[in-house]
């Protein structure tokens, strides 16, 4: 893996999303929206709350792949 200079959010999801450490920047971006709205607001209505909690668990996989691989890249670098 190529160490480059850090680019803008965006630039780096879009990097990320080609090294395939990601599997798109949309899912990403949808993921970390949904983690702050769930974390940062309030929610008063029961069924935006049900269907937010119920997308932030269809999304777990994702995030523990992609944890893993920046782990195993890590490691990587490390040998």
């Amino acid at each position: 893996m190529q160490l480059e200079p850090i680019g803008t959010v965006l630039d780096n999801l879009n990097r990320a999303e080609k090294l395939e450490l990601i599997p798109s920047v949309t899912d990403w971006i949808e993921a970390r929206s949904l983690r702050n709205s769930l974390v940062h607001e309030y929610i008063e209505d029961m069924d935006l709350l049900r269907q937010s909690v119920l997308r932030a668990l269809e999304l777990v996989p994702m995030l523990e792949t992609v944890t893993q691989k920046l782990c195993q890249n890590s490691k990587n670098l490390n040998d």
